[in-house]
């Protein structure tokens, strides 16, 4: 009789897979003649099971959406790694400040400590470039003016821009480019500089919004847009040679973290993005010398970046 155990098993299978398939038959043929029906939970129906209170998302996020479930008996809110000494550092309670001085005092004698044991943790020293030629002083002095001047917790660009600038007609693309024209040739002419280390910055301080990086090329990229539609290849080319230049010297430096090589790889999407649907589809074909437009936009061959480099600069920047 064991021997008929597999048999059963298969043909309950098979009965099974028909019936599915004959209720998905039924519902193809049937579809948007009824009107739609609210799913309820039950055990018995495994696809009702993400509507208990969206256990779907355990499977891909883990422990931590089964902790921050509103029907979990023991939640708990997400805690997010510094949480809690930046809200000391912002606020402007007098107790509060003194707790955040001390506290970053504990930090900064941990860490020497640390440094002393571990040497190798220590950034390495940066080339030595002047000031008035360091590039990359010079865009994070530009991200804190940005940050001041819209609240600090809002980055470019601006809300009619985000996530759709190359896809914005020309009348909206050019009113945006007009009204932010002075960011603009900055960020250009920052991007162009060739010089860039983190010499006389510490990144322990409370350092700009990184994530200027992607609105800041966002504006220079509808920029370059506006220029090919024109016929200005060479100032579009420019400008994406800009574009490229402000990753470069946000990753190009002693101090940079896996936040900015994060953001860098996020800016060439961008880049990509801008030339294949909007730049190169404007310039004649018969004059594009795609050679020149890679190598502006540096989509060759890339070397990984040094990613212990990147852990010792978050580190460093705690």
């Amino acid at each position: 009789m064991w021997l008929l155990l597999p048999l059963v098993t298969v043909a309950l299978m098979l009965g099974l897979l028909w019936y599915s398939g004959e209720k998905d038959a039924e519902a193809l043929a049937a579809r948007g003649a009824r009107e739609a029906v609210e799913r309820k939970f039950s055990p018995l129906d495994p696809g009702s099971w993400t509507q208990a209170g969206g256990t779907g998302r355990w499977f891909g996020e883990g422990v931590e959406s089964v902790m921050t479930w509103k029907h979990n008996p023991w939640r708990r809110e997400r805690v997010h790694v510094g949480k809690r000494l930046r809200e000391l550092r912002d606020s402007t309670d007098p107790a509060d400040q003194a707790e955040y001085r001390r506290l970053k005092k504990l930090g900064s004698e941990w860490q020497e400590r640390l440094l002393e044991r571990y040497p190798e943790l220590a950034l390495p020293k940066d080339k030595e470039v002047p000031e008035e030629k360091n590039a990359f002083l010079k865009l994070m002095a530009l991200f804190k003016e940005i940050d001041g001047t819209r609240g600090g917790s809002s980055p470019l660009p601006l809300d009619e821009l985000r996530g759709q600038g190359h896809l914005l007609d020309t009348r909206a693309a050019q009113d945006i480019v007009t009204k932010n024209r002075q960011m603009i040739d900055q960020l250009r002419e920052i991007g162009l500089m060739t010089g860039h280390s983190s010499n006389g910055y510490d990144p322990g301080h409370q350092r700009p919004n990184p994530y200027n990086l992607l609105g800041g090329a966002e504006l220079l990229l509808l920029d370059a847009r506006l220029a090919a539609a024109q016929g200005d290849t060479a100032h579009a080319l420019e400008t994406i040679r800009a574009t490229r230049g402000l990753a470069d010297h946000l990753t190009g430096v002693a101090t940079a973290g896996t936040l900015e090589g994060c953001l860098v790889g996020a800016m060439q999407q961008q880049i990509r993005m801008y030339l294949m649907e909007s730049i190169l589809p404007s310039l004649p074909a018969d004059g594009i010398d795609l050679a020149e437009w890679e190598a502006a936009a540096g989509l060759g061959v890339a070397r990984p970046p040094d990613y212990a480099g990147m852990q010792r600069g978050d580190w460093n920047a705690m």
